[in-house]
C-alpha cells in the first residue's frame, strides 16, 4: 500500500469526524474525482479491479490512477447507499476477506 495515498483518505475521514464544520470533503471532488478522470482519459488507463496472472504484475496496478479512482468510486458508493450501510457492507466483506471471498462479494 502507498502510505501517502492512504493518508489522504484517512485524513478526510478523521477530519470529518473531529471537525465536521471544516467540511473536509468539499475539496474531495477536485482532489480525487477530477484527478482520476484526467488519468482515466489516458490510453494507459486501467480498471480498478484487474486480474493478475503473474505476481510480478501486482506492482504495475498500484498507481495513482488506482488509488484516486478507487477513492472516488468508494466515496460515491458511500454517498449513494449512506455511510452506515456502506460501512456495514464493508465490515461484512472484510470479515470474510480471509475466507472464501472474492472481489465480486463486495458488490453483493
Amino acid at each position: 500500500m502507498n502510505p501517502s495515498v492512504d493518508g489522504w483518505r484517512l485524513q478526510h475521514l478523521s477530519t470529518l469526524k473531529l471537525y465536521p464544520e471544516w467540511k473536509p470533503y468539499a475539496s474531495f471532488y477536485t482532489e480525487y474525482n477530477e484527478g482520476s478522470l484526467n488519468l482515466d482519459a489516458k490510453l494507459s488507463s486501467h480498471a480498478i479491479h484487474v486480474p493478475i496472472a503473474d505476481p510480478n504484475e501486482v506492482s504495475q496496478i498500484f498507481d495513482l490512477l488506482s488509488y484516486n479512482k478507487a477513492a472516488a468510486v468508494l466515496r460515491m458508493l458511500s454517498d449513494y447507499v449512506g455511510e452506515d450501510a456502506f460501512l456495514h457492507g464493508v465490515s461484512l466483506y472484510l470479515k470474510n476477506l480471509y475466507g472464501n471471498s472474492v472481489a465480486g462479494d463486495l458488490w453483493v
